[in-house]
């Protein structure tokens, strides 16, 4: 005898049926959405476009159009006139879409990773392959040759200062579950190991091991609190590679790793306090040069200029912190409230200091060295804010200008808003 489902169970049978059809259809629609963009993303550049009008405010501010200029140009220069390009591949990573757009050229191809958010914005631009007949392919785990010492100046290249060494191991080949800051090398894969664990206070942890132990802005915490899939976390460790190691004055240092899985170079500087290797800002770029050049600029102006010379040999003499230049202050609007969140930069041509603006408003600013930051005309602006108004989020914009002489200052700005007209900037 043949047995019927009840019609209730019928109607949550169709009522599954239906959902899982409609969240497919809705997956599909949006594959095929971020595959139309990288398709359009590339047809601009084909065409001389590269205007970052769909990139995201971050890629923007990394002036990512720029960057695609150049590598277009480079491979054309390379392979020839660019013939066609398709989507090959588009996979889901956590709010993410990464469409693997193939570029076909009169003598040899390459393969773009374009990263498009949830808003149909583009996140992220890579370059994943290359033709090997013209080319080398990324550079993968254990045959990673790359050296940024090559990128660096003579003169930093032959410092007696700097010390380098390789370290040629995965991420995963360092304890998971241990915070250790106890070399350069250990610190960086200790904050890559936290940025994808499940570690609950793991936002905390990335905190303590920052310079100056500061809370992150709203923006950078928002961005890691969804943790990443136990199978991307696997890539991540297996597929990051920490290469090699730059330690000037055995005070500041210089972690170079490589994203193998993405081709993406990564580093972070270091400063030693105690006997704890804290991060000090990270750098990142598809061209090993590019990061090269940052390291140098940072490194090499401290043996350049005899005013930094004359501030390291301080430091390691151990200098009194009352006589070092610090700088603190507090950021507010017309109306006397606090900015809460975002970062303050303080730039020169020489030299670039930040700081993380707290709850009430305050910041104080920690040079790359101790706390000291050298004396010098400097332009300030905002960063990672949704607060402030977009004119003071960019050095050529803000108008806060200051010079900075030897002591302690106290420098407090005022700004507009963010649904406000700028107001006239003020600095007490």
């Amino acid at each position: 005898m043949s047995k019927c489902l009840p019609f209730g169970g019928l109607t949550l049978a169709f009522l599954l049926g239906t959902t899982l059809a409609f969240c497919q259809e809705k997956a599909a629609t949006e594959t095929k959405i971020a595959a139309k963009i990288a398709d359009e993303l590339v047809a601009r550049f084909a065409e001389n476009d590269f205007s970052d009008t769909k990139m995201t405010r971050a890629m923007k501010e990394a002036k990512a159009g720029d960057i695609a200029q150049k590598l277009w140009e480079d491979f054309t220069k390379q392979f020839g006139e660019f013939v066609e390009s398709k989507a090959v591949k588009t996979e889901s990573v956590l709010e993410f879409k990464r469409v693997h757009e193939k570029c076909e050229f009169e003598r040899g191809s390459v393969t773009f990773m374009v990263v498009v958010d949830k808003n149909d914005s583009i996140a992220g631009l890579f370059v994943v392959a290359v033709d090997e007949k013209t080319n080398k392919k990324v550079e993968k785990s254990d045959d990673v040759t790359t050296t940024l010492k090559d990128c660096f100046s003579e003169e930093l290249r032959e410092s007696n200062h700097l010390k380098w060494y390789t370290v040629k191991k995965r991420i995963a080949d360092f304890p998971a579950d241990q915070i250790d800051l106890s070399s350069p090398e250990a610190s960086y894969a200790t904050q890559k190991n936290l940025l994808v664990s499940d570690a609950k206070d793991r936002i905390e942890q990335l905190e303590k091991m920052t310079v100056g132990r500061g809370k992150m802005s709203e923006r950078e915490r928002k961005s890691l609190e969804e943790t990443c899939s136990a199978d991307f976390a696997k890539q991540y460790r297996n597929e990051f590679v920490v290469f090699e190691v730059f330690v000037l004055h055995d005070k500041l240092a210089f972690v170079f790793g490589l994203r193998t899985y993405d081709g993406l170079y990564d580093g972070n500087f270091f400063r030693k306090e105690g006997d704890e290797w804290l991060n000090n800002g990270n750098e990142q770029s598809m061209n090993a040069e590019e990061i090269g050049k940052q390291v140098d600029k940072f490194f090499g102006r401290l043996l350049k200029l005899e005013k930094m010379k004359k501030m390291v040999e301080e430091f390691m003499q151990g200098a009194d912190e009352s006589t070092n230049q610090r700088l603190t202050g507090k950021v507010t609007f017309a109306d006397g409230t606090p900015v809460t969140s975002g970062l303050i930069v303080y730039s020169s041509p020489t030299f670039q200091a930040r700081a993380t603006i707290a709850k009430d408003g305050t910041y104080v600013i920690a040079g790359i060295v101790g706390s000291e930051i050298p004396p010098d005309d400097y332009t300030v602006y905002f960063k990672d804010t949704d607060e402030i108004n977009a004119k003071y989020l960019s050095s050529e914009t803000s108008g806060l200008r200051i010079s900075i002489e030897n002591g302690t200052h106290t420098v407090d700005f005022m700004v507009g808003k963010a649904t406000e007209k700028p107001a006239d900037e003020s600095q007490q």
